[in-house]
C-alpha cells in the first residue's frame, strides 16, 4: 500500500480554529512528525486524539522504525516495560541480535512515543531518510509545525522535497541549507526509491489559519498584488540591504519579525522606505492579540518604553511612486 504524507495547517494561536480536515488526517496518521511535541501534544489532547493508537500502532515495533527518544519526545516506560527494557539493554548479544537490541535501546515502549515524533531544524537531517522508509513501507504520516502551515518560515520544506524527489542522489534545499546540497545518504542510509522498486509516496495539503493572510486582510491596504518576504535578516546591513531591494515595488509588503528586533527593523523601514502606512499585527488570535496602526513613525513612538512579546506580523503600505 502508498504511503501518504498530511501536510497540516495548524491554528496560530487558538486551538478552535483547527479543521475538521486537520482533526482527521492526525486521528488516522501512524505518525505526527511535529516541530514541537510538546504544543502539538496539548492540541491534540484538546480534541481528544489518542497519540498512542495510529491506524496500525503495533507495526512501530519493528526494528526498522523511527528512533523517537530525546527530550522533546512524548515518552513513557512504565511499570514491568520499563523493568524489561533496562533488563534488556544490560543483556550481552552478538551479530544480529545485537543490532536488533542497540536500535530497539533508542525507543520507547509505549505506542505514545511511537506516533508523536519530533521534526525540527535540529534533527530533520537525520529524521528526513527515517520518515521517507515508514512513508515507502506504506504508512501515513501527519507533518505539523508548532503553528500555522509547515515550511513558512517553519521546517518541513526537506522532507516534502525528499518525497517529491526521491529516487535521486541529491535533493536541492533552498535558504540557510543552500550552500549545502542534501544527500539523502546523510544519515548512512539508502532511502527506498519512488519508482517501481516500492509504492509512490502521495501528499496531501491541510489548509490552516494564515497570519499572512489574516494580518493582510485586517491592514486595509490592497491585498493584490502583495509580497510576503518572511523574516528579515537578523544582521543589520543584510536588513538594510532587502530593505532597498523593497523600495520601489508598488506591492503590499509582509513580514515576520522577532520581538528583539521588531524596532530595528522598523527603524530601518522609516529609513529606507519611507513614512509609510503599516500594521503590526501581534498574537494573531490569541487572548492578547494587539493591532498597532499608523504610519512608522507613529508606530514606533507606541512602542517606546514598551516591551513587546510573541509572534509579530507586519504589514507594509506598497510604494506610491
Amino acid at each position: 500500500m502508498a504511503g501518504k504524507l498530511f501536510i497540516v495547517g495548524t491554528p496560530i494561536g487558538n486551538l478552535e480554529d483547527i479543521s475538521l480536515r486537520a482533526l482527521r488526517a492526525l486521528r488516522e496518521a501512524d505518525l505526527i512528525a511535529a516541530e514541537d511535541t510538546r504544543r502539538t501534544a496539548q492540541l491534540l489532547a484538546r480534541y481528544g486524539i489518542d497519540i498512542g493508537h495510529g491506524r496500525d500502532a503495533t507495526s512501530c515495533r519493528g526494528t526498522d522504525e523511527v528512533s523517537v527518544g530525546g527530550r522533546d519526545e512524548v515518552s513513557l516506560v512504565l511499570g514491568r516495560d520499563a523493568a524489561r527494557t533496562r533488563r534488556s539493554a544490560s543483556l550481552p548479544t552478538t551479530g544480529r541480535d545485537a543490532a536488533r537490541t542497540r536500535r530497539s535501546a533508542s525507543l520507547p515502549t509505549t505506542d505514545a512515543a511511537r506516533r508523536l515524533i519530533s521534526y525540527h531544524e535540529f534533527n530533520e537531517a537525520k529524521r528526513t531518510p527515517e520518515l521517507l522508509r515508514e512513508l515507502q513501507q506504506g504508512r501515513t504520516i501527519a507533518l505539523v509545525s508548532d503553528a500555522g502551515m509547515p515550511t513558512v518560515s517553519d521546517p518541513g520544506l526537506r522532507l516534502i522535497r525528499a518525497v517529491l524527489e526521491v529516487g535521486r542522489d541529491e535533493v536541492p534545499i533552498v535558504g540557510r541549507d543552500a550552500a549545502r546540497p542534501y544527500h539523502v545518504q546523510d544519515a548512512q542510509q539508502r532511502v527506498p526509491t519512488n519508482d517501481a522498486r516500492g509504492p509512490t509516496v502521495s501528499i496531501e495539503i491541510i489548509p490552516g489559519p494564515s497570519a499572512v493572510t489574516m494580518a493582510l486582510a485586517l491592514s486595509g491596504f490592497a491585498g493584490c498584488p502583495a509580497l510576503f518576504y518572511g523574516f528579515l535578516p537578523h544582521k543589520s546591513a543584510q536588513r538594510r540591504k532587502a530593505l532597498s531591494t523593497l523600495n520601489a515595488l508598488r506591492f503590499t509588503l509582509v513580514f515576520f519579525e522577532s520581538p528583539y528586533r521588531l524596532v530595528k527593523s522598523l527603524h530601518d523601514m522609516r529609513e529606507l522606505l519611507g513614512n509609510r502606512q503599516a500594521v503590526v499585527a501581534r498574537e494573531l488570535t490569541k487572548k492578547f492579540e494587539e493591532i498597532i496602526r499608523g504610519d512608522l513613525e507613529t508606530i514606533l513612538k507606541k512602542l517606546e518604553n514598551h516591551r513587546v512579546k510573541g509572534e509579530i506580523t507586519v504589514v507594509v503600505e506598497g510604494s506610491k511612486e
